[in-house]
């Protein structure tokens, strides 16, 4: 191998290093605030029906919400007991059954009483999930993720394409320095 071309990739490696752990620290952080995003209607939604429910209002949920397709958040509650009281969410003509450990669970949030999770009732359907408890039982709210999964492989492109001109980029300029230096020897 010629001894300029060796001194290239050894000037360019550690530039491609550092770029590609760059880029993956971006594209980690979008990520990260895209998925965590999904959570923020169904948050509050379950936090006031739970509040409602605990102050004596009945809550109802109305309408029929198809999981699968809609980007609306849906609602169902449950008693201690884990039965459906109330829903507007379906999948298939039927209320979808979260497994009982799930109402209970308290893994992935710092908040008492509250869960948050990526519930996954039948292939090809992900809902950001949260799980809110009450004095007689549940509160499950949840949203269809299908958006936010879009906006992730959008921005996983993006950065891809910045990464590859990235390391062409610097690659080039190793690559014309040491012809340039080459020269003036």
């Amino acid at each position: 191998m010629d001894n300029t071309f060796l001194r290239i990739i050894r000037q360019w490696l550690p530039l491609a290093v550092g770029i590609s752990a760059i880029v993956f620290i971006i594209f980690l952080v979008i990520q990260q605030d895209i998925r965590i995003g999904a959570y923020d209607p169904q948050i509050q939604l379950a936090e006031d029906t739970a509040a409602s429910l605990d102050n004596g209002i009945t809550a109802t949920t109305s309408g029929k919400i198809d999981v699968s397709k809609s980007l609306a958040p849906f609602t169902i509650i449950y008693n201690k007991q884990g039965k459906v009281v109330s829903s507007n969410a379906y999948l298939n003509g039927k209320t979808p059954i979260l497994p009982p450990s799930v109402l209970t669970s308290r893994k992935g949030t710092e908040i008492p009483g509250e869960n948050r999770l990526t519930w996954q009732p039948q292939e090809g359907v992900r809902l950001a999930t949260i799980v809110t408890s009450y004095s007689k039982g549940y509160v499950v709210v949840g949203r269809n993720m299908r958006e936010s999964e879009v906006r992730i492989v959008d921005q996983f492109n993006n950065i891809l394409i910045g990464w590859v001109i990235a390391l062409i980029a610097t690659f080039s300029c190793v690559t014309v320095m040491q012809t340039v230096i080459k020269k003036k020897k």
